[in-house]
């Protein structure tokens, strides 16, 4: 059911839907969704929750229209996800992981980015738990790409689950895109075939937190790489041959792929050597693991990856220390 407070009162459409998928951490989740209600431009924002997990309803403010579903335990991601997108009011469309904090200019600049004709933009990142070596390190690796600072421009690599996107250009994966949102890569390859332009807004910071396990920071990524590697077989419709091998070239491409892309991300950006050069003890196996992930992916598809990375993206399971409840130091500082 779709809950409108109805205190609220809307001069036009929204500018910007922000869709996000609940799962049980529901402290953390209310700590999103006030910061979204706290953004510079609010009255421009519509607010979609999607709520799959179980426990209390979150607490929603008048001043802006929020739609609230509960969907099944068993919806999966890209189900839940496109469930927020088709309902959506604005032309843009945010989708947050429930532990992705959002600055309070965040919306700001993106609407701003998004005045111009692209497709896709993504976010520039901040750690807001760095007090672990794996949430350093893993950060680094899996957004070190997008890790601010960042200069404002077209990329062609983008991260998952943390992205913008023109709503237009999500509904032309229809009917594909419960499938297509399980995982971005899918949906930013077909915006790239068809000729689309992505990129990213530098003041658009956002704060991702990290694992603090390196054990749960290895699974996630081999499972959401098997993925990735199920879904280019499945859009490509891709031959037995091809399949084995590409499966083959994997463990040894792949890493060398994503470093390469990682290290050429460094250029013009000293602040960041530092903790890229720390990270290399867990960037380095990490990338190799994960491609060992995506090469299962090409052999025997999906299998349970879909479940599993539902699972990830929602249990991460406490506020970051360095994110209390009141401040916003880890995102603007």
């Amino acid at each position: 059911m779709a809950v409108q407070p109805h205190a609220y009162q809307q001069d036009g459409a929204p500018k910007l839907s922000v869709v996000i998928v609940l799962g049980a951490q529901r402290a953390r989740v209310q700590r999103i969704i006030d910061l979204i209600y706290a953004q510079t431009v609010v009255a421009d924002l519509e607010l979609i929750l999607v709520d799959v997990g179980k426990g209390t309803e979150p607490q929603l403010q008048a001043h802006c229209p929020t739609q609230y579903f509960r969907k099944a335990a068993t919806t999966t991601w890209g189900e839940a996800r496109s469930a927020g997108v088709r309902v959506a009011r604005a032309p843009v469309v945010a989708l947050l992981e429930d532990h992705c904090f959002p600055g309070p200019g965040w919306a700001e600049a993106l609407l701003k980015v998004h005045e111009e004709s692209w497709d896709a933009i993504c976010y520039a990142f901040k750690n807001p738990n760095p007090e672990t070596y794996a949430s350093r390190a893993g950060f680094m690796a899996e957004l070190g790409i997008w890790a601010h600072p960042v200069v404002q421009g077209p990329m062609r690599d983008m991260p998952g689950n943390n992205m913008s996107y023109k709503k237009a250009a999500l509904l032309r994966l229809e009917p594909e895109l419960d499938e297509a949102l399980n995982t971005d890569f899918a949906v930013q390859s077909f915006i790239l075939q068809q000729g689309g332009t992505m990129g990213i807004a530098a003041e658009a910071y956002a704060a991702h937190q990290n694992y603090d396990s390196l054990r749960l920071l290895f699974q996630a990524n081999y499972v959401s790489c098997r993925l990735v590697g199920a879904e280019r077989v499945r859009m490509g419709a891709w031959s037995l041959p091809k399949r084995f091998l590409f499966a083959a070239f994997a463990p040894l491409g792949a890493p060398l792929i994503k470093f390469k892309r990682l290290l050429l991300s460094m250029k013009g950006r000293p602040t960041l050597w530092g903790p890229f050069v720390k990270a290399l003890p867990v960037t380095i196996p990490l990338y190799c693991w994960a491609a060992f992930g995506e090469a299962q992916g090409y052999l025997q598809g999906r299998g349970s990856a879909e479940e599993e990375v539902r699972s990830y993206c929602l249990t991460i399971n406490r506020l970051p220390r360095t994110q209390p409840a009141g401040s916003n130091a880890a995102i603007t500082g």
